[in-house]
C-alpha cells in the first residue's frame, strides 16, 4: 500500500542517516491462516513478514548485517481478548539499536 511503502522507505532513510541497527518484528493474528494459505504456520506467515521488509533494505543497500528478522507467530498480541483487535495482530516492527547494544549472546 501506499502507507506502507511510505513507512519501508522512512526506515530506509534513517538506517542511511543514522548508525541503527534493526531488528524487524513480524507477527499474526492467530485466527488469520485459512486453508488456501500457502504457510503452515502462523510462525512461518510472520517470518515471512519481517523476511520481506529485510530484503527490500537490503536490496536498498543497507548491509544486511544490520538488519535481523524474527517472527513471533501470534504469541505478542496487541490486544488478545479483542476480536477488533486481531487485525491489528497482523502486523510487522521496527526495533531500532545503536549497534553496541547489540547483543550477540544469541543461543544457535
Amino acid at each position: 500500500t501506499p502507507e506502507g511503502e511510505k513507512i519501508l522507505n522512512n526506515a530506509l532513510n534513517i538506517l542511511n542517516e543514522y548508525n541503527l541497527y534493526l531488528v524487524i518484528r513480524g507477527h499474526a493474528d492467530v485466527d488469520e491462516l485459512s486453508k488456501a494459505s500457502p504457510f503452515k504456520s502462523n510462525w512461518e506467515l510472520s517470518s515471512v513478514r519481517a523476511a520481506v521488509i529485510a530484503e527490500y533494505l537490503i536490496k536498498n543497500n543497507i548491509k544486511a548485517s544490520r538488519i535481523r528478522a524474527v517472527g513471533y507467530a501470534d504469541t505478542r498480541p496487541i490486544d488478545p481478548i479483542s476480536k477488533s483487535g486481531s487485525s491489528r495482530n497482523r502486523r510487522v516492527e521496527f526495533y531500532f539499536h545503536r549497534p553496541e547494544v547489540m547483543s550477540y549472546g544469541v543461543i544457535y
